[in-house]
């Protein structure tokens, strides 16, 4: 029993609170907009982290990543305003490159390194509050900027 209590000290002394942190954080999409260019390619998506407890969660390397049905993805570093003090919204604008949307991730950048030097990706994903609504709202407004898209290319200039 004393080795377990010894264990689980060395764990928590051992383990980094920003890891812990993160444990509990619930992403929720809250709109997922066709930003007016002239040539409609971009949503601006906007989410929310917050905490069980609904506190805000803060960090940099923040990122969404929408999934088609072919494997491919595209991702987007996220943005906040953090000159207005962090209420734990994010926003990002995403380049629709990609077919059907399938999935959206919401996660935070991060990086693993091994003792022999190599390193690689190593990122947190939150798990998503609203997904079907969030996948379906990103989904419809993507077809409208894919359709935007198609339009704008096929109008002659004059």
């Amino acid at each position: 029993m004393r080795y377990y209590h010894v264990f689980i000290a060395v764990f928590m002394l051992s383990t980094p609170v920003t890891v812990l942190a993160k444990v509990g954080v619930e992403a929720t999409v809250e709109s997922a907009v066709p930003v007016n260019t002239t040539t409609q390619t971009h949503l601006h998506i906007s989410w929310k982290l917050l905490s069980k407890d609904g506190l805000p969660f803060s960090a940099e390397g923040v990122f969404v990543r929408l999934l088609d049905e072919n494997g491919k993805s595209v991702e987007t570093v996220a943005e906040s305003e953090l000159s207005t003090g962090h209420d734990g919204r994010y926003y990002a604008y995403v380049p629709i490159t990609i077919g059907s949307v399938i999935g959206v991730e919401i996660g935070l950048a991060g990086t693993v390194k091994y003792p022999d030097g190599r390193s690689e990706r190593a990122d947190w994903k939150f798990t998503l509050a609203n997904e079907a609504e969030a996948i379906e709202l990103i989904r419809t407004n993507a077809l409208l900027v894919e359709q935007r898209s198609r339009r704008a290319a096929s109008t002659p200039r004059g």
